[in-house]
């Protein structure tokens, strides 16, 4: 893909985010993070990541907010920030355990 091509393709996801559903637009902060991280601008990859995490978990949409919390952490470690990459995955691991073990899924055997 061309340079001008994925900047207008970025600039269409940027535009269309007001008129997105919240799962529409947990995708498109994770795939503008994606091309931010490409880009070698890790900052901005990650508030995007974050961003898309927050979307996915209000929607547990477990796969979405696996893949941004992957992004948060590969964001943070290019950063030099390998202790919160760390942290911030087993953060993110904990909490979802957590729901997980919450009433609403228990399951009697």
């Amino acid at each position: 893909m061309s340079d001008e091509t994925e900047k207008h393709n970025e600039r269409e996801l940027w535009e269309s985010l007001p008129t997105l559903s919240d799962h529409e637009r947990g995708r498109a902060y994770f795939r503008l993070s994606g091309l931010a991280f490409e880009n070698g601008q890790y900052l901005r990859s990650l508030t995007l990541a974050q961003s898309a995490c927050d979307y996915f978990h209000q929607l547990h949409d477990d796969e979405g907010f696996a893949h941004s919390s992957a992004s948060v952490a590969f964001s943070l470690y290019s950063l030099n920030r390998k202790e919160e990459a760390v942290s911030e995955l087993l953060k993110r691991s904990e909490e979802h355990t957590s729901e997980l073990q919450s009433r609403q899924y228990l399951v009697c055997r």
